[in-house]
């Protein structure tokens, strides 16, 4: 089974931020603590494949690859993903918010 992990580009900066997509929630722990999150620009959102090219960098939605087409046949490769359901369980709770989660 492949991961399922995220990137985007961040509003403030445009840095590629990777993490988990959280789509109108924001999580805070028992404590009250709000977790880490950054705010990105929707457009820039691509999930991971599960694919790395030839130098062990793994291949999000939206990347344009390079590859030897041996049969001289034009195609289009075009990667899509669905919305992922979030739940809030014991330790969690959530309220209304477009963010996304980064991997610090």
């Amino acid at each position: 089974m492949r991961e399922i992990k995220f990137r985007g580009k961040r509003v403030d900066n445009g840095k590629w931020v990777y993490g988990w997509l959280v789509n109108d929630v924001i999580w805070w722990d028992k404590n009250g603590k709000e977790m880490d999150y950054e705010s990105i620009v929707l457009e820039t959102v691509g999930q991971y494949t599960g694919l790395k090219d030839k130098n062990g960098v793994g291949i999000y939605e939206g990347d344009i690859v390079e590859f030897d087409n041996k049969f001289n046949q034009d195609f289009n490769i075009d990667w899509k993903w669905r919305d992922i359901i979030e739940f809030c369980w014991e330790r969690y709770c959530q309220k209304p918010l477009r963010i996304f989660m980064t991997i610090k």
